[in-house]
């Protein structure tokens, strides 16, 4: 009877655990769930006539749709906003979960951006830690809370999932900018995206 009671207990034990981190996991994507903007470490590099330039974001938007309500799991969009350079912004789409506590990123078409954020602290005003292997922070700012949309408010409408099909779209420069580095013309390609946070060092 004792040891009945005993394994009992501990399946009991087990259980709760699973299902606090099953509402831990919940209660961190309910926050993380909205708009947030700030540092994201986000370059990419241009090839042109040979040459290869890295231009470097100074500010990313970047959004994170449940695919449900208090779902632990959605999709994104981000927009990393350049000073310089042949464009004004690239713009990205994204898968996002909350599993054991970690955040998960997985970009279908560019999956040198995929990453994995352990190390945080997340809060209804500020979303700011470490991607694995890196040893600079990043920082983004709460702009809204999902939570506190319309349902209908047109591109905040959670059910309209993104065309996987597009990568991504970027905003080119006019011709007559003045900043000689953003006069660099779209004739050559970008490279690579990638992010100095989660490169393993810092350029």
């Amino acid at each position: 009877m004792k040891r009945l009671y005993k394994y009992t207990s501990m399946l009991l034990l087990l259980a709760a655990g699973i299902f606090a981190s099953c509402d831990s996991d919940t209660h961190r994507a309910v926050i993380l769930s909205g708009e947030w903007r700030g540092n994201f470490g986000m370059y990419y590099d241009y090839s042109y006539r040979g040459t290869v330039v890295t231009f470097d974001s100074y500010d990313t938007y970047i959004v994170f749709y449940p695919d449900y309500n208090y779902a632990s799991h959605g999709w994104g969009k981000q927009v990393d906003y350049y000073d310089y350079g042949p464009y004004e912004y690239q713009y990205h789409r994204f898968l996002w979960t909350v599993e054991g506590g970690v955040v998960y990123l997985r970009y279908p078409h560019e999956p040198e951006l995929d990453t994995s954020i352990a190390d945080y602290r997340l809060s209804s005003n500020t979303f700011t830690g470490y991607f694995t292997n890196a040893s600079s922070r990043f920082v983004l700012y709460k702009l809204s809370s999902f939570y506190d949309w319309d349902e209908y408010s047109g591109d905040y409408y959670y059910y309209d999932r993104p065309n996987w099909d597009r990568v991504y779209y970027a905003k080119s420069r006019a011709a007559a900018d003045s900043v000689p580095d953003a006069a660099i013309p779209v004739q050559g390609s970008i490279v690579r995206h990638g992010n100095r946070f989660t490169d393993g060092a810092d350029k």
